[in-house]
């Protein structure tokens, strides 16, 4: 009996061994087959993006950075409009900094035209704000990946679009706050640019710096605006001071301070005001200054176009209401 059952087990062994081996060979299939097709369909070079030029950036840590510009434009929309926006005010922002940083190359940048060495500054004084990634993660935190995924997002669906009039790219300021009203460019750097007109703007009243106090003595504020235009100003001339002019925005655009007429701007520099949108109080020997908006006023209001934008404004709509007449077009990368 047991010889019996020894030749009957090792008789039905190779049917178990070849039923093994197609198990095998099916589950290898199964695994592979799938890489097999990803390999086939996808073994191709990536797609990437279309090139931009490269400039070099001089970081606020003094480094040296080489960018492609889309790569550039992402830190400046990081640094300059806050990342909890929507996403179609990111994306304006983005066009008028592409616009901005290419309006100073040495030359027209065009698809056939893209290496050319410039420097440019990370101060917002002198240029644009920017930040690093590094600098990102140090602002956001925890959020650092799902801002900058917002932000690249904004940059990448407008690649390489700029902003243009009668076909030529234009200049492309912006400031954080308007405080209802954009201004000429005229009343602020003195020329008069069709496509940067004041245009009322109702949609920035919740910024967080649509209202500024700023308050100092009489002797100071003199001080501070002597300093600033190397005049001679007393506290006397501060306390009678009389606006002579507003402009087309409705800012202070001249006041009589003694025997001389100072810019709102002016002003506005030497005092430290959040705009020249401002009203002032003289209380005994200190005067108190009331500012509504932040910034110089011109071309687009980044908390306006916010608004705009919770309101179903598009990016292209929020561009032409800002820069009126102009047209957005593709620079580089079609």
């Amino acid at each position: 009996m047991a010889r019996f059952f020894h030749h009957l087990v090792w008789g039905l062994m190779p049917k178990k061994k070849y039923i093994f081996i197609y198990l095998l060979l099916f589950i290898t299939l199964l695994i592979c087959f799938p890489l097999f097709l990803v390999q086939f369909f996808y073994s191709q070079e990536p797609k990437i993006l279309p090139e931009s030029p490269v400039v070099s950036v001089m970081a606020p840590n003094g480094d040296e950075l080489q960018l492609m510009l889309e790569e550039y434009v992402v830190g400046v929309v990081a640094a300059e409009m806050p990342a909890s926006f929507e996403p179609e005010a990111l994306k304006a922002q983005a066009i008028v900094a592409r616009t901005y940083v290419l309006m100073h190359l040495p030359k027209p940048v065009g698809a056939a035209d893209l290496n050319q060495d410039v420097t440019v500054s990370s101060n917002p004084g002198n240029f644009q704000a920017f930040i690093t990634e590094e600098e990102m993660k140090e602002r956001w935190h925890d959020q650092a990946d799902f801002y900058l995924e917002k932000i690249r997002t904004a940059v990448y669906n407008t690649y390489g679009l700029v902003v243009t009039y009668n076909g030529e790219m234009v200049t492309t300021p912006y400031s954080s706050t308007c405080g209802g009203c954009t201004e000429d460019n005229a009343d602020v750097w003195g020329s008069d640019l069709p496509w940067l007109q004041s245009v009322p703007c109702t949609w920035d009243e919740e910024a967080p710096r649509y209202h500024g106090e700023v308050e100092m003595t009489l002797k100071k504020a003199a001080q501070k605006l002597s300093d600033a235009t190397n005049t001679n100003v007393n506290a006397q001339d501060i306390a009678k001071m009389k606006q002579v002019s507003k402009t087309v925005g409705g800012r202070v655009k001249e006041v009589k301070i003694g025997e001389k007429s100072y810019l709102g701007t002016q002003l506005r520099t030497a005092w430290g005001l959040n705009s020249t949108n401002f009203c002032w109080q003289v209380d005994g020997s200190n005067i108190n200054f009331s500012t509504i908006g932040y910034g110089h006023g011109v071309g687009m209001c980044q908390y306006g176009a916010n608004g705009m934008a919770k309101a179903g404004k598009t990016a292209q709509e929020i561009l032409a209401y800002y820069y009126q007449g102009i047209k957005l077009t593709q620079r580089y990368g079609e």
